[in-house]
């Protein structure tokens, strides 16, 4: 995945400093000793981003959430996230219907199909494109 320079561009310029990365690299969940002294910002967060991708303690999903809690209208670091690949996730529009309950199914003995109504009722189950009726010699309950 090629590296977004925008968004490198955008952090130097927000974090200039060693020090500043590192206090961001660890609200985001991160150590301060992984964030490595670099004088150049950009080649700093070009390496933090990458290090972040192929799975560091911080994500890159929690790097862009700790740096939007400080620039909460910067619009480069909203378009990042919304462009975050999400992996086994639901987008929050989509609302998973209830799985209906099913009821017990019970087997008829004269033509060994399924049926739904248990062994006291009066079965109709459908065998061979045919339907049957049968009484079952069990007391009804």
């Amino acid at each position: 995945m090629p590296v977004p320079m925008d968004l490198i561009n955008t952090l130097a310029d927000l974090y200039p400093e060693t020090r500043d990365a590192r206090a961001l690299w660890e609200r985001a969940g991160g150590r301060g000793r992984e964030v490595e002294s670099n004088p150049n910002a950009r080649d700093l967060w070009q390496t933090l981003w990458r290090r972040s991708e192929q799975g560091a303690s911080v994500t890159p999903e929690a790097l862009l959430n700790a740096a939007l809690a400080d620039n909460e209208h910067n619009l480069v670091l909203k378009g990042a996230l919304r462009a975050l690949p999400r992996f086994n996730r639901r987008p929050s529009s989509c609302r998973r219907r209830p799985r209906k309950a099913r009821r017990p199914r019970w087997i008829s003995p004269s033509c060994s199909s399924r049926c739904s109504r248990p062994r006291s009722f009066v079965c109709s189950c459908i065998a061979s494109q045919k339907a049957e009726t049968w009484t079952t010699p069990y007391p009804a309950r």
